[in-house]
């Protein structure tokens, strides 16, 4: 009664990632193995996804991390999307907290930042908001490239090439992110609990060789083509029809 699909039609591709994450992916860990090398300011990323859920577990990551951000020990960059109405809350909490903060609301403004901190210097808290939702969310895969974690739930970010740290997840299917995650070590495993996710962020942004070593394993993955999924299924689109990527100008 069931009508599977036939064998020959169905393959394998791997992640769906942004071209320009691919393809900068040995630089960018490069880059943070260098940093971690010369013990610079390690560079967290925090996004806000889908309805701006989980603030609360964000400013309890913040504030774990306040201390090493006082003493520029590390720096924050901060996504809330096109969620409008959680930038004064934040900006209060930051305030609060005593950390000196700078807010991004045009893409000029963001673009530049993202581009500047790729080899420079940077300190604080910076805080993305856009409302748009393209810049809005197209100043992730920015900041990635520039951060030496991302901090986020097991959403589609979980496939990225950049090390990341899971928070507890909002849906039961995202699950499957962080197992995959770990299993190709770019990731830690999902954490679950208060006490869980303090231990991972005080060995994340002490240890001087979990990210590296994510890295490591980062452009292993690379090597063997886990992050060229979206490149992998035009390929397959295109031999269907005759013809072969090489061949054309798309």
């Amino acid at each position: 009664m069931l009508k599977p699909m036939s064998p020959e039609h169905v393959k394998y591709s791997g992640h769906f990632v942004d071209h320009e994450l691919v393809v900068h992916a040995q630089e960018d860990c490069d880059r943070r193995i260098r940093r971690h090398q010369k013990d610079e300011t390690r560079r967290f990323l925090l996004t806000i996804g889908g309805a701006g859920a989980q603030m609360k577990k964000f400013q309890f990551i913040i504030r774990q991390l306040s201390l090493k951000l006082r003493k520029q020990r590390m720096a924050l960059f901060v996504n809330l999307g096109d969620h409008g109405k959680l930038l004064d809350p934040l900006l209060s909490f930051l305030e609060d907290l005593g950390l000196d903060t700078r807010v991004y609301r045009s893409w000029e403004d963001s673009f530049a930042f993202a581009r500047e901190a790729y080899d420079s210097p940077v300190h604080g808290v910076h805080v993305f908001l856009h409302d748009e939702v393209l810049p809005a969310v197209y100043i992730t895969n920015l900041l990635m490239r520039s951060s030496d974690l991302l901090i986020t739930k097991p959403s589609e970010l979980s496939f990225y090439p950049v090390p990341k740290l899971f928070i507890q997840r909002v849906g039961r299917h995202e699950a499957w992110g962080a197992i995959r995650g770990a299993e190709i070590g770019d990731s830690t495993m999902e954490t679950v609990g208060e006490n869980n996710l303090i231990q991972t962020l005080n060995l994340l942004s002490e240890s001087r060789d979990l990210i590296p070593m994510m890295c490591e394993n980062i452009l292993n993955n690379l090597e063997s083509g886990i992050y060229h999924g979206a490149y992998k299924v035009i390929d397959f689109a295109v031999q269907g029809s005759g013809s072969s990527l090489e061949s054309t100008n798309s």
